[in-house]
């Protein structure tokens, strides 16, 4: 006899089987419950954890801090104050949803245990309830209600649930509405409950607050969810009035509500987009490079986006044998079972439809799905990352899962319904053998859901609960009364990740900051703040630009030396750095590690030189190959840089594809590696009234200094033959003189001089590098220079504290051509080795660390030795 289980025990126990599914799925979490939150479902961290990754984790705990902020009146109602504000509060009088409800336990875990508690408790409440509602869905489809809780632990398992939970994505926890509006409507549609319309109407209302993509998917199967709930009707009375007028007043409020959303999201999508990146939508070509490929869906342990919509083999091949065993029995039976199939083909449908609306452009059949969707589908073409369909697919995959396995062993073992409009899809199974078989049926899931856990190997931010910089803006600003408001180097257009970083310390001392990240963002801030100030990446602070500073009553700099990648600038961050130190109108205020707060100054100051290394690394090194050419021809040759050149004629020419930042540089130069007998004529930008006319008369490659004007910003240089035939083989640009050493002579750098994670020591000019801030990766690297061919004995200059002959990392030297020698770096013994330089390419160290303790690299040491 069949035992109910009644809803109260249900939900207790889903709660343990969500913590353990929470657990496993996201260790080694729990054990940072109170430290950190997670930033990838891809670990590539030793360990899983390092302290402040930047990311749309970050951003999106920002919101979930700000409303908790609200909440306790520490910020004003509604009003976003410590992003993109620019000196005028009320202008950042946001009205949103704060990802209402989820940020109101937030707000609660926040006060129980800390920022990091609140986020993963949030987490985990969203998780169990998405698992509650599909178990409550599941079990309207069979009596075996432990079997229904069984295949609900699909529905939270799906790899793509924990990449969006674990990537601070908010459709991470926004999937619970999903459930939510199929279990509403289902009800809805079956029994007529006008409680199953309002839960759903909670639903989509909650869906368009959190997460646009949830509510924009969701939306499209709303209908197809209340049919599956009105095909499973036990009767039907279709010229009753009573029966259309119950079907129509169930419905209702979930209509009202749907109605509403509707016209309030048209009148946002004529206005918000307006003065933005996306007001004109995302063309087939961006789509097409944020979709995932069919591949991702059986590819283990995918990378990138296809690894959001992996499924595995299991579930795929058990759908398949469903498939053929329903159509063995439609032929032999074709009059028998009309309703469940009904209701099966509806579900298989919206898989199949969901499946190839992720596929976007990479779709079969040319797309033909996700074509029809962008031209007829209002709003469609505003997707770019199409794979988050699958945020529909979970609880829909569990259901189709169970129906499927359900099927099967009831067709093995000849069972027939006893009751067939019990359930749309299964009777109340008491078979014996039946129950038996059932057992089987959970063996697909057992092998699908260990095989979902291999592909999650979260990575686990620690956040910082104070920052030395960030306190002296607030301090010395209070001191005065005033707000702290300030600028983050560097400063992006607005859309970047790494502006995370800088909210979430602003939140720990409430400073108002002109930077934000937000993937919606004005064209005015654009042209107001980023293209008026870009230049202060580089350390150039005008007058001009700090009056309009300090007009906004913006008074503070802030230099995140460790969050300065090579798209930033040109040269490591150290010119930056020095050019802020010797600025005579900011004052350090104070060094935090690895960020710097600087005050704006009214009055200008007298300045003793700070870190003024020569030369500047250079990042830009651009093959000739690579350049845009006619005519010239491209050869292989392995003494070339990357085995090619580009042989150029007379009259013929070579362009730069683009311009190049030097960004008025202290005597910069562009190092052009040539060979041949001829002349050159080099412009060096495009407004270039006085090219620079060279001479080559040489078998062997030669390094051709070409000085670039130091009052411009950029280069485009053009190469032009006008005598004679030249081979063209690299460029590559530096800021200040660089001479390679003499057989006998050595050249020092320092650490600050390189491209560097860690921050600086002004003491010496070291760089110290963390094991708990910095990755176990190429850390970094330098000189990229070019050097005479011959022997050097190269050397790294560190110490640390850690116990002898620890292993902190490796470096390499390798030259252009792939050549290299590596070294290991062990605590207390000498980092050096010699390297037979066979040609005059640039040499680069490359250092990666290791974590496993902390280490100050003093520099590097290059002795050319014959």
């Amino acid at each position: 006899m069949h035992v109910s289980i009644p809803a109260r025990r249900i939900t207790l126990i889903s709660i343990p089987v969500a913590l353990l599914i929470w657990g496993l799925f996201s260790w080694p979490l729990p054990r940072y419950i109170l430290q950190g939150i997670p930033s990838s479902a891809d670990n590539v961290e030793k360990g899983h954890v390092r302290r402040m990754l930047a990311g749309d984790h970050l951003q999106l705990h920002y919101f979930y801090w700000l409303f908790s902020d609200m909440a306790i009146n520490k910020t004003p109602l509604c009003h976003d104050l410590y992003q993109f504000n620019s000196g005028n509060d009320s202008e950042r009088l946001h009205i949103r949803n704060y990802d209402t409800p989820f940020t109101f336990v937030y707000t609660i875990g926040r006060f129980l245990g800390g920022r990091a508690f609140g986020w993963n408790i949030t987490a985990f409440v969203a998780l169990w309830l998405t698992y509650l509602l599909t178990w409550f869905i599941l079990m309207q489809f069979t009596k075996q209600q432990c079997l229904a809780g069984l295949f609900a632990v699909l529905s939270v398992t799906l790899p793509y649930r924990w990449i969006v939970l674990l990537g601070g994505s908010p459709t991470g926890n926004a999937m619970l509405w999903v459930p939510t509006m199929i279990y509403g409507l289902f009800i809805a549609g079956r029994y007529d409950s006008r409680w199953g319309s309002l839960l759903a109407a909670v639903g989509l209302a909650c869906s368009y607050w959190n997460d646009l993509h949830i509510f924009f998917f969701g939306i499209l199967f709303v209908p197809v969810w209340y049919l599956l709930g009105f095909a499973g009707r036990d009767e039907y009375v279709w010229r009753s009035t009573r029966f259309w007028s119950s079907a129509i007043k169930s419905i209702l409020p979930f209509a009202v509500v749907a109605a509403g959303i509707f016209v309030l999201a048209l009148i946002v999508r004529m206005t918000a987009f307006t003065d933005t990146n996306m007001d004109a939508g995302r063309n087939i070509g961006e789509v097409a490079a944020f979709s995932p490929r069919s591949n991702g869906l059986t590819d283990w342990r995918g990378k990138g986006i296809n690894g959001q919509i992996f499924i595995g083999y299991t579930i795929p091949l058990l759908l398949i044998a469903h498939v053929l065993f329903l159509l063995v029995d439609i032929v032999k039976h074709p009059r028998i079972n009309i309703q469940k199939r009904l209701v099966t083909a509806l579900i298989y449908a919206q898989v199949v439809f969901i499946v190839l609306l992720a596929l976007g452009p990479h779709g079969p059949f040319d797309a033909v799905v996700f074509r029809f969707a962008r031209k007829c589908i209002p709003g469609f073409n505003m997707i770019r990352q199409t794979g988050k369909a699958f945020a529909i697919l979970p609880s829909l995959l569990s259901l189709l899962a169970m129906i499927a396995s359900l099927d099967i062993v009831e067709l093995l073992v000849h069972h027939k319904a006893q009751t067939p409009m019990n359930s749309p899809v299964s009777s109340g199974i008491v078979s014996n053998t039946f129950k038996r078989c059932a057992l089987l049926a959970a063996i697909p899931l057992c092998i699908a859901v260990p095989v979902f856990k291999l592909q999650i190997r979260p990575t686990i931010c620690v956040l910082d609960t104070q920052q030395d910089a960030y306190e002296a803006v607030m301090l010395d600003a209070t001191s005065v009364t005033n707000p702290p408001r300030a600028l983050a180097i560097p400063i992006w257009p607005g859309d970047c990740h790494w502006s995370s970083l800088y909210m979430h310390y602003a939140s720990l001392y409430r400073i108002r900051m002109l930077n934000g990240y937000n993937p919606l963002v004005s064209n005015s801030y654009r042209t107001n703040v980023f293209e008026r100030l870009e230049s202060v990446n580089a350390g150039l602070l005008s007058k001009e630009q700090a009056d309009w500073l300090l007009s906004c009553g913006i008074n503070y700099i802030l230099l995140h030396e460790d969050a300065f990648p090579e798209k930033v600038s040109s040269y490591p961050v150290v010119m930056t750095l020095s050019r802020l130190l010797n600025h005579p109108c900011l004052d350090l205020l104070r060094q935090g590690q690895n960020i710097w707060a600087f005050k704006i100054r009214t009055d200008a100051r007298t300045v003793t030189p700070i870190l003024t290394d020569s030369p500047m690394f250079p990042k830009v090194r651009i093959e000739c190959e690579e350049t845009a050419f006619t005519n010239a021809i491209v050869r292989d040759d392995i003494t070339a840089s990357a085995g090619q050149y580009v042989s150029v004629a007379n009259g013929q020419s070579i362009t730069a594809r683009r311009p190049f930042l030097h960004m008025y540089a202290d005597d910069p130069t562009l190092f052009l590696r040539a060979r041949g007998f001829g002349s050159l004529l080099v412009t060096r930008c495009e407004d270039d009234r006085a090219p620079l006319s060279l001479r080559l008369s040489t078998n062997g490659w030669e390094w051709l200094r070409v000085p670039l004007p130091s009052h411009q910003e950029k280069t485009m240089p053009q190469f032009l033959v006008t005598n004679g035939n030249v081979d063209l083989d690299m460029f590559t640009l530096i800021g200040g003189r660089w001479s390679w050493p003499d057989i006998g002579q050595s050249v020092f750098f320092r650490g600050a001089t390189f491209f560097h994670a860690g921050y600086t020591d002004l003491r010496d000019g070291s760089v110290v590098l963390r094991p708990e801030y910095e990755a176990d990766s190429l850390v970094f690297f330098g000189p990229r220079l070019p050097f005479e061919a011959g022997q050097y004995d190269i050397s790294l200059d560190f110490d640390s504290p850690s116990a002898p002959e620890t292993l902190l990392g490796h470096w390499v030297i390798t030259d252009t051509l792939g050549n290299s020698r590596p070294c290991s770096v062990l605590s207390s013994q000498i980092s050096r080795t010699v390297f037979e330089h066979t040609n005059n390419l640039p040499l680069s160290m490359e250092f990666t660390y290791s974590r496993a303790a902390p280490i100050r690299i003093r520099g590097a040491t290059f002795t050319r030795l014959k």
